[in-house]
């Protein structure tokens, strides 16, 4: 890629995500002839809504990351994960989430009554 004084190289597939700095439009595809175009700040939102992070309150039941785990690295990164959430984890009662080394041999917090479906998952074919 460019180093300093040299610009990265310009893309040309039209359902490439291009670099925040190439301008307004992040991501761009053709639809029959027509181009869509998405602005920066959508693409953010969309990903924001949809990784929940704008809630003000949740519960551990209507939190979705916890249906695939979530990532449980250091003291509390999944308890944080979680608040970050809206859940209020001082009020998760004991034994309602178990740490299991499951997705790329790293600890995942998942709902403790979630684990026969979790070890069916990790199981493979």
């Amino acid at each position: 890629m460019g180093g300093p004084g040299v610009p990265p190289p310009r893309l040309t597939a039209t359902d490439r995500v291009a670099r925040p700095a190439a301008g307004p439009a992040v991501a761009a595809r053709t639809y029959g002839g027509a181009m869509a175009t998405i602005s920066r700040e959508r693409v953010l939102a969309f990903r924001i809504r949809a990784q929940q992070l704008d809630r003000a309150v949740g519960s551990l039941h209507d939190t979705a990351v916890l249906d695939m785990g979530v990532q449980d690295t250091g003291p509390d990164g999944g308890l944080w994960a979680l608040a970050l959430r809206g859940v209020d984890v001082g009020s998760v009662p004991d034994g309602a989430l178990s740490t299991v080394w499951s997705l790329r041999g790293a600890p995942h917090l998942y709902r403790r009554a979630d684990l026969p479906s979790v070890a069916v998952g990790a199981a493979g074919p």
